[in-house]
């Protein structure tokens, strides 16, 4: 019974937390690395340009990062797609991009952005390219690294994009691309405070793309250190196309065995070929598939909005509102089936390859250009890099006051999604695919109002299982599912001890499954949050005023009262009014038997003894070994032996216990003396001495007064209760109580102060 209800504690108890920064990705050989975690990173994109190329007017004082209103209506789709980058082809360096930056940060989005745009002068002109690379454009170059450089969800910046496209520029503009990227890394080398890679998306012009490769990834001196040496390598490519194409046909298999001795990361910067229309998005597969991912980093589809060509995922109406098209279903769908925990997983082999020596060797094209005689800097430009450039917009992270998308947005049936809003990821975390479906607003099932038929039997006293639209809020989810344990708890005596441990056994099972489709930092979240200490209200009038006033929203946003990281034992939190429209509402109304059963005291909730554990803690009390024994929940438990997941930042009186990834930059020395690993050692050695100072007072023998050695002795013994006494209040009496150890360590302590007072009364 305890293992069905503390998996359901697991299930359905989830920390929420504020904004916070996600963490920096890195180029690691041919890998993006997490720059704490170590995790690799798989680009699941989307190309974001609304309005397209003609959309971006200088001076208009609009981009696609500039509007917070609008950025947070499309992050708030973006996180439910399971997107965690998102490429941005035209940006005007002098607007304020502070809130859309944060709003994509916040949902763990990352940013690959191009340094150009379309207009005169800001882009290399593959016709004129020693005129067209001046100071003045990179004056605008170095404008966009200044703008976005401090944001933490930069990936990286685009150098340029297809110019080596048409027959001639292969032979003339390779190096000048060299050379900008070259001109970007040393500004951002002087002017950064983090090394932003920087790279190159090339067309998929087969003729050239093996050349433009192997061109702009080697290093001129042999040294990965080679400042005009791209960090990654994006490729635009649709060669899969159609519901019949394959891994073969659209020559997959070419470009793994093109790229397969890559040393840097490599992508496809845009793919998602629309020639049969709705998209269905079948590639999705290979790209994340086993042969792609040993060579490639992921890709970003192209595109989110619907323009012209027909690329989009979302239609923007004229009238402010938003409506999701069938792509978009169908490719949440694909992302869905992703396995993301291997995708995250590490290849020390592609991490440790080394750049090879440019030479006309590596190029077989008779019109490529060999030379990697990179231009020098034109006039001007050593003094923008040495000084910066004059007034720059330098953005930053602002705090997001508003989670709530106003604007309607309709699904691709036609039905209006209700209480959509974006979800602040915890800190270090990237978003991924949920596995939820978001075709609607419309919910399956028994509609709420109507009851559904009584079975019979001995079953009639179980309440029905919650009908959860995909849009309500987590804590209302909490309270519905909380209501369906309590009934559990309260009923257990109809039914044998066989049913209900075969139902344990089943909600292992389906907790494992659950577990296994989360990233490795909502794992900590919903495993290692405790549930919060319970604070019962009054049941006074005055309180059950302030309760009717104050709408649902405010309740639910108040740190004092109902909220997204409220207590899952909701009874303690509700006034009596609240709890009487729980249990008068359509959905709580199975039976007379039911209701009769509802208690209004937390004193009669059976779940309260589970206060101030978490849900590791809960399945281990509840013995769901078989839950315990995956290597998901495996792989939490080392993080915690070994010191990679700790629940202590400090040793300060004012830190807060959160599990969370330990950053050695970051957290206090001292806090590794909580590391088990480290506390287990120190206990060794500690009984180590429990003995030797034992022995000695055996051998040391004085009935007449007592030793230095006993002395010592008793401080040891005052000590080891003081360590007990805080493991107690750390782990709580129902978690300390399951260890076997820790009632010898009782006994230890009981014994010492046993021989303490009659060693005294002797000694008296």
């Amino acid at each position: 019974m305890l293992s069905l209800i503390g998996i359901f504690f697991f299930l359905f108890f989830g920390a929420i937390s504020g904004v916070s920064a996600v963490q920096n990705i890195k180029v690691q050989g041919a890998d993006y690395v997490n720059n704490v975690t170590s995790d690799r990173f798989q680009i699941i994109g989307i190309a974001y340009q609304p309005g397209g190329s003609a959309g971006f007017i200088a001076g208009s004082g609009v981009d696609p990062l500039s509007n917070g209103t609008l950025c947070l209506r499309d992050a708030a789709l973006m996180q439910r797609l399971g997107i965690n980058t998102i490429r941005v082809y035209n940006l005007d360096p002098s607007l304020n991009h502070d809130l859309c930056a944060s709003i994509f940060n916040a949902v763990g989005i990352y940013m690959l952005l191009d340094v150009n745009s379309p207009l005169p002068n800001e882009s290399l002109n593959p016709e004129d390219l020693s005129s067209s690379y001046n100071s003045a454009y990179l004056n605008r170059v170095f404008g966009v690294a200044e703008a976005f450089k401090n944001f933490p969800n930069i990936l990286g910046f685009f150098s340029g994009n297809e110019v080596i496209q048409f027959p001639g520029s292969e032979g003339v503009a390779p190096p000048y691309i060299r050379a900008v990227t070259r001109d970007l890394k040393q500004y951002i080398a002087k002017h950064s405070s983090r090394n932003i890679p920087v790279g190159y998306s090339a067309a998929d012009v087969r003729d050239f793309l093996a050349d433009t490769f192997a061109y702009m990834s080697c290093a001129i001196d042999g040294s990965s250190s080679d400042e005009t040496r791209i960090d990654f390598f994006g490729l635009n490519s649709y060669s899969w196309c159609g519901g019949d194409a394959t891994f073969q046909t659209a020559g997959y298999d070419i470009l793994v065995q093109m790229f397969g001795n890559t040393t840097i990361p490599v992508f496809f910067s845009e793919y998602g070929c629309n020639e049969v229309k709705p998209r269905v998005f079948d590639e999705v597969q290979a790209v994340y598939g086993p042969e792609m991912t040993r060579v490639m980093s992921g890709g970003i589809i192209y595109e989110y909005v619907q323009e012209a060509n027909e690329y989009g995922l979302v239609d923007l109406n004229d009238n402010g509102t938003a409506s999701i098209r069938t792509d978009y279903d169908n490719l949440k769908r694909q992302f869905n089936e992703l396995d993301i925990e291997r995708l995250q997983s590490g290849n020390s082999t592609a991490t440790a390859l080394e750049a090879p020596r440019c030479s006309p060797g590596l190029i077989s094209g008779g019109s490529f250009s060999k030379s990697f005689r990179v231009p020098s800097l034109p006039s001007g430009a050593q003094t923008l890099i040495d000084n910066g450039i004059r007034n720059p917009n330098i953005g930053k992270l602002v705090e997001i006051e508003e989670t709530n998308v106003e604007a309607e947005v309709y699904g691709s049936n036609g039905g209006v999604i209700q209480n959509l809003a974006i979800r602040p990821l915890p800190e270090d975390q990237s978003n991924t695919p949920s596995g939820q479906d978001t075709t609607g607003a419309t919910s399956t099932g028994t509609p709420r109002g109507e009851e559904p038929e009584s079975t019979g039997g001995q079953t009639d006293w179980l309440p029905p299982v919650p009908i959860i639209e995909e849009d309500q809020a987590f804590s209302e989810v909490v309270r519905e599912l909380s209501q369906v344990v309590k009934s559990l708890f309260s009923n257990v005596e109809h039914d044998d001890r066989g049913v209900f441990q075969t139902r344990g056994f089943a909600c292992e099972i389906v907790a494992w499954r659950f577990l296994s489709h989360l990233s490795k930092h909502e794992r900590i979240d919903y495993l290692l949050t405790e549930l919060p200490p319970v604070v019962p209200l009054s049941d006074d009038s005055s309180e059950e005023e302030e309760f009717t006033e104050r709408p649902t929203s405010a309740r639910m946003t108040s740190t004092d009262q109902i909220h997204e990281r409220a207590h899952l034992l909701f009874e303690a939190r509700t006034t009596p009014i609240e709890r009487a429209r729980l249990k008068e509402s359509p959905l709580q109304r199975p039976s007379q038997t039911w209701n009769s059963r509802m208690s209004d005291t937390v004193d009669d909730d059976p779940t309260m003894s589970f206060a101030g554990l978490n849900a590791l803690e809960i399945a281990t009390i509840a013995s769901a070994k078989r839950f315990l024994s995956q290597h998901v929940v495996q792989h939490i438990i080392d993080g915690i032996w070994d010191g990679d997941i700790i629940f202590w930042e400090s040793l300060s009186v004012h830190t807060r216990k959160r599990a969370q990834i330990y950053h050695q930059r970051r957290a206090d020395l001292y806090c590794r003396l909580r590391v088990p690993r480290y506390q287990k050692a120190f206990e060794a050695a500690f009984f180590a001495i429990f003995l030797s100072l034992y022995y000695a007072v055996l051998i040391e023998r004085n009935s007449q007064h007592i030793t230095v050695v006993e002395v010592l002795l008793y401080l040891w013994i005052f000590a080891f209760g003081l360590d007990e006494f805080g493991e107690f209040r750390d782990a709580g009496s129902l978690f300390y109580a399951t260890d076997f150890w820790s009632l010898w360590d009782v006994g230890i302590v009981g014994i010492g102060i046993a021989y303490l007072i009659l060693r005294k009364l002797i000694v008296l």
